[in-house]
């Protein structure tokens, strides 16, 4: 009974192992997942694609801002797949977002605040105390004590990756959920989910 018993515990630990195998540190850095960096930038154009042509985003600008760009904050970016570099590469992917956000003329991103997604910067944030610096000429510092634009939208993404098998392929669908949320009702007023596949 106890060789019994030895022998079901032997069993379940290799079972366990051998289940870990798919999440180690190796799996989660393999090539065939991998997103390049060219790809993080094609989809950086989707995404913003995906944004600045959608009818819920046009009837806010149309609304909001008739005469310029709607502010923007970068929320939350949360990754919920088991690869390590998609955290290592965000910033890449961020950076080429709020790039051609910008540059679509509908956007202007706050440096002001933001969420785990998104960059704030801190010579912006302390122009106030730069205004009432006695180093620097008043007439020079006059404007920084203005008061910033308030993020009107705020957009907030999620990463996941499924492995899948079709044929003898192994796929890796990658999915990027995006959303776009109401400042002043807390509500989103749009969402999509910008795909990419790679094929081993």
């Amino acid at each position: 009974m106890r060789t019994l018993l030895l022998r079901l515990a032997l069993f379940s630990a290799a079972a366990a192992l051998a289940g870990c195998e798919t999440y180690n540190r190796a799996d989660a850095y393999a090539e065939s997942k991998t997103v390049t960096l060219a790809e993080w930038d094609d989809w950086a154009d989707a995404v913003c694609q995906s944004i600045v042509n959608a009818d819920p985003f046009n009837e806010y600008h149309r609304e909001k801002a008739p005469n310029g760009r709607v502010t923007i904050a970068i929320g939350d970016f949360i990754n919920s797949s088991t690869r390590m570099d998609v955290g290592q590469d965000k910033d890449v992917f961020l950076n080429a977002l709020t790039k051609k956000l910008t540059n679509s003329k509908k956007v202007q991103v706050t440096r002001l605040y933001s969420g785990t997604g998104g960059r704030t910067d801190s010579v912006t944030r302390n122009s106030r105390e730069l205004a009432e610096d006695p180093q620097f000429r008043a007439g020079s510092t006059r404007s920084l004590d203005g008061q910033a634009e308030a993020a009107q939208l705020v957009l907030s993404m999620q990463f996941s990756q499924k492995r899948s098998t079709r044929s003898g392929d192994v796929n890796y669908e990658n999915v990027c959920h995006i959303e776009l949320i109401d400042q002043v009702n807390k509500a989103a007023i749009y969402m999509d989910d910008v795909m990419r596949k790679k094929t081993e």
